[in-house]
């Protein structure tokens, strides 16, 4: 038996917080969750959890257990109605489908939001979704306008570890560096090979 306290049993505690709208929902009046579904907190006799949602508290009371697994539906698109003729237990999956209806059209549309075709050439898959290819290109080119040609970073030192420093640089009219150490030896190894090749 339920506990009566001084607010009255379980199902007036429950009934003084539902509305019964023209339009046959019965909304919820007491407190709501984040996301919009209201909340009950059921009598101190009752097995846990005392707290859950008043559309779940609604449904068991009136049609009976809620199959482990299931989630309840609300048929009416409305998160805070608790009217038991518009609910239905549903699978998880199948809850997710009818809440989502763009998912469950851009699953079964023949072309991708921008027209391409899904097919083996343009689809690209993963373990959860799958993507356009085209778009995919599309997308990348747009990124790569958008930022601009990427500037490469200037090594600080030349091959033989050398600085590249105000003193050590030496840049041609194309834009390029070269290292004046490596040219001064270079320029020795060709007079030291020249005068080698004049020697009798």
């Amino acid at each position: 038996m339920a506990i009566v306290g001084v607010r009255g049993t379980e199902d007036e505690r429950f009934d003084r917080k539902v509305v019964r709208d023209p339009g046959g929902c019965w909304t919820w009046i007491g407190a709501r969750s984040n996301n919009g579904y209201g909340t009950f907190l059921r009598s101190a006799d009752r097995p846990p959890p005392l707290k859950i949602y008043a559309h779940r508290f609604s449904y068991e009371r009136s049609v009976g257990p809620i199959p482990d697994g299931m989630h309840i539906d609300h048929l009416c698109r409305n998160r805070a109605c608790v009217n038991p003729a518009h609910l239905e237990p549903v699978t998880p999956k199948e809850n997710i489908h009818r809440g989502f209806p763009r998912w469950r059209t851009y699953r079964e549309s023949p072309t991708c939001p921008n027209g391409h075709e899904w097919n083996e050439e343009n689809t690209g898959r993963s373990a959860t979704h799958r993507w356009c290819r085209v778009c995919c290109r599309e997308r990348e080119k747009q990124k790569r306008i958008r930022r601009g040609p990427v500037p490469r970073k200037r090594p600080l030192l030349c091959d033989r570890g050398h600085p590249f420093d105000e003193q050590n640089t030496y840049t041609k009219s194309n834009g390029t560096r070269e290292c004046r150490i490596c040219q001064r030896a270079a320029a020795r190894r060709r007079r030291s090979a020249l005068r080698r090749e004049v020697t009798p």
